[in-house]
């Protein structure tokens, strides 16, 4: 019901500029089987100090909390930022963490409807690679839509962890012909800064 009431009008918090509700498949949020257990919220404030008051004051979030089995809330900046979001350019201008502090990234899609074969029989193999890549520490599959709107959120020890994952394996077979075969209407790849990290939330990778 949660994404249900997300696309009902509702008050905007200050300095919120975008904002998503998401959904989730079973098994890790991956599988192509709606899941009804799991629920993502992403929101993009205009600075810092809005953020952190829609975090402590927010009657949406005090809602999530109570009915909530577990709950993980994440602050992030962006520090690298490729492709778009709904037509939203998601472009950057802060200086990366230093290599060895943990960083955050979100790759998310819109699939051609006419490749959602294609892109749902190569997934698997890309998922498993996460599942035990080293380095993960966090990974939850989230979507917009069912089958056509999809994200990833990872957690990294760092940097490099996280490059060594998507530069081999399954994903990389994954991602060369998502793009050679022209699977996405639009795509986005975001890396963020881990400012806070609340709650826990259980994940379909094991820390390393």
């Amino acid at each position: 019901m949660q994404l249900v009431r997300g696309a009902l009008p509702h008050s905007r918090p200050a300095g919120l500029r975008f904002e998503r509700f998401l959904g989730s498949g079973q098994g890790g949020g991956f599988g192509i089987t709606p899941g009804l257990d799991r629920f993502g919220y992403l929101g993009l404030f205009a600075s810092e100090t809005e953020a952190n008051q829609f975090i402590e004051e927010s009657p949406q979030l005090q809602s999530y909390r109570q009915q909530a089995a577990e709950m993980r809330i994440l602050s992030l900046q962006a520090f690298s930022s490729r492709g778009a979001w709904s037509g939203n350019d998601l472009a950057v201008a802060t200086d990366p963490p230093p290599e060895g502090e943990r960083i955050a990234s979100i790759t998310r899609a819109s699939i051609r409807w006419r490749k959602a074969r294609a892109f749902w029989s190569r997934s698997p193999a890309a998922e498993e690679g996460l599942a035990a890549a080293p380095g993960c520490q966090f990974a939850v599959g989230l979507g917009e839509a069912p089958l056509v709107r999809q994200a990833t959120f990872s957690i990294w020890e760092s940097q490099a962890a996280m490059t060594n994952y998507a530069h081999c394996g399954g994903h990389r077979a994954a991602i060369e012909a998502a793009y050679s075969d022209g699977y996405f209407s639009e795509w986005a790849f975001i890396r963020f800064r881990i400012l806070r990290d609340m709650g826990h939330l259980s994940s379909l990778a094991a820390p390393s």
